[in-house]
């Protein structure tokens, strides 16, 4: 009988932890967002992206999506190029440079090593943790 109660005990205990896990990971989600709508706007989506606040996945996932975005923006004439050869457009990605985390930089070297994968003309300013990627028309 104590047995078992025991176990249920160590079950409910192990439910309540899961349960404060999901939350803190939902608060961290919002968290996220926040941070991140708070340094990218609408004025900002085809010419730069901060990905402070934002995990490794996360960075990946929405740089992708933003180049792609600012790509075909160029090529169907929505975006107008914003160097003054009329062709070049030159996006910015802040990554940090990884200062404020206790494991050192993590967004910086995820970027550098997804641009240079997908095979994107780059300067990057790794101490900083600010890349400049060309795009062009």
């Amino acid at each position: 009988m104590k047995n078992a109660r025991r176990f249920n005990m160590i079950d409910e205990i192990k439910m309540s932890i899961n349960e404060d896990q999901l939350r803190l990971q939902q608060i961290r989600s919002k968290t996220s967002e926040y941070v991140f709508n708070s340094r990218n706007n609408e004025n900002s989506v085809s010419v730069m992206i901060d990905l402070h606040g934002l995990t490794k996945v996360e960075a990946i996932r929405v740089t992708k999506s933003r180049l792609q975005i600012t790509r075909d923006g160029l090529r169907s004439g929505t975006i107008n190029p914003n160097s003054g050869n009329g062709k070049d457009h030159i996006f910015k990605v802040i990554t940090g440079a990884g200062k404020h985390s206790s494991r050192g930089a993590v967004l910086k070297p995820a970027i550098n090593i997804m641009l240079k994968d997908m095979n994107y003309e780059h300067y990057s300013d790794l101490k900083q943790g600010v890349f400049l990627v060309r795009l062009w028309k």
